[in-house]
């Protein structure tokens, strides 16, 4: 039986066949054969969607990215840790993206202390560029339900569009999330929290690490 077969087997436990399949959504035949590793009637190596093995990992709380690997979507020696290689891992239209736990004025975007790990993300929902996710250390866009412990998706640029979200450093040492606009040679950043005043600064005091394009929380 293939590693991927034995993990499932394991993860199952005393759970039947039918009921593991339902958690899957998928039918109970062919989670049967995910289990054996062929596919029935063919006898040809059987393989789950990155999908199905999302759902099976909600359902036993077992490690997507464990399984990934068992799958062979991604290589044994991968680590969904901090690790030395800085670089993105892309496989099976999926991305490896990095998560920072904050940005640090003064330091490289991916210093080894602010990366706090990986997330897999389908290559087809990312537009073209370079992308990071920031975990959200503040309540200062509460008022737009981006709340402590949110993680926002952010496009590395150096500039920020009129009236979108940027990750800005400014007035501080960890960058922080504004909305930000522009008024002749100052930029103002705007917090979506009331007893936050929005701040007025020139240009060159300002220094913009990416703009927001996805909000993302865990309930």
């Amino acid at each position: 039986m293939n590693e991927l077969g034995n993990l499932l087997r394991k993860l199952r436990g005393q759970r039947s066949l039918r009921e593991m399949a339902e958690l899957a959504e998928v039918s109970h035949t062919y989670y049967a054969d995910l289990e054996k590793g062929i596919r029935r009637g063919t006898g040809e190596p059987i393989k789950p969607s990155p999908e199905t093995l999302k759902r099976i990992s909600k359902a036993t709380g077992h490690p997507y990215e464990d399984l990934m690997r068992a799958a062979g979507y991604l290589p044994t020696g991968y680590e969904s840790h901090v690790t030395e290689n800085k670089s993105r891992y892309v496989t099976a239209k999926l991305i490896r993206i990095p998560v920072l736990g904050f940005i640090k004025a003064g330091n490289e975007l991916y210093e080894k202390q602010q990366v706090v790990g990986y997330r897999l993300v389908a290559k087809e929902e990312i537009p073209d560029g370079e992308y990071f996710y920031l975990i959200v250390n503040d309540d200062s866009m509460i008022d737009e339900g981006i709340k402590e412990g949110s993680r926002v998706l952010v496009r590395l640029q150096d500039s920020v569009d009129e009236g979108k979200i940027g990750v800005v450093l400014a007035d501080g040492d960890r960058a922080k999330l504004k909305r930000i606009f522009y008024q002749g040679d100052n930029v103002i950043l705007q917090s979506s929290n009331r007893k936050i005043p929005p701040l007025l600064l020139p240009k060159e005091a300002v220094q913009f690490q990416g703009q927001v394009t996805k909000v993302e929380f865990d309930v």
